[in-house]
């Protein structure tokens, strides 16, 4: 019975939407959306995910890539991906995770030592991001994979669109 409670207690202490393996846990930072450019005039508008998750490692980590970026609706339906132009990148963990910008952080190297860091994601959604209004998305779900092929999944709120200039 005692056995049970722990894992009961254990598995209750899981941050959702956080991603984990036995060395490497992944948890929701900040994530967004929006569209660059002049609002209006433009055939398609092209739109952005960008935003950081937290990384806590007690292994090396092996070749780390972004996969892709599912958007979801309140139902937890997929209404848009961002799966072109993705970027992985890294900074200190004292990092705001509200922090946005690309400046400050670094590519991602081959090996990531164990320790603790902020990463960067950057990717282009596909087709119009006009169109996500239709249902808009109101959840992220990021794929990240390492070269040795573990996949990691990394699901949060979403927050956006931001304002087009």
């Amino acid at each position: 019975m005692r056995a049970i409670m722990l894992l009961l207690f254990s598995l209750a202490l899981a941050a959702p939407g956080s991603a984990q393996s036995s060395c490497v846990s992944l948890t929701h930072g900040y994530v967004g959306y929006g569209s660059v450019g002049p609002a209006g005039g433009m055939a398609v508008v092209p739109g952005w995910v960008v935003g950081t998750l937290r990384m806590r490692t007690s292994c090396e980590v092996h070749g780390l890539t972004l996969v892709r970026v599912d958007l979801l609706d309140a139902a937890g339906q997929r209404v848009g991906t961002a799966s072109t132009e993705l970027e992985l990148r890294v900074s200190p963990p004292t990092r705001a995770v509200r922090d946005l910008m690309q400046q400050g952080t670094e590519p991602t190297p081959p090996v990531m030592s164990a320790g603790e860091r902020v990463l960067w994601i950057h990717a282009r959604i596909e087709g119009d991001v006009d169109q996500l209004t239709r249902r808009a998305p109101v959840r992220y779900r990021a794929h990240l994979r390492a070269s040795d092929g573990t996949s990691f999944v990394v699901e949060g709120a979403l927050d956006g669109p931001w304002p087009t200039a």
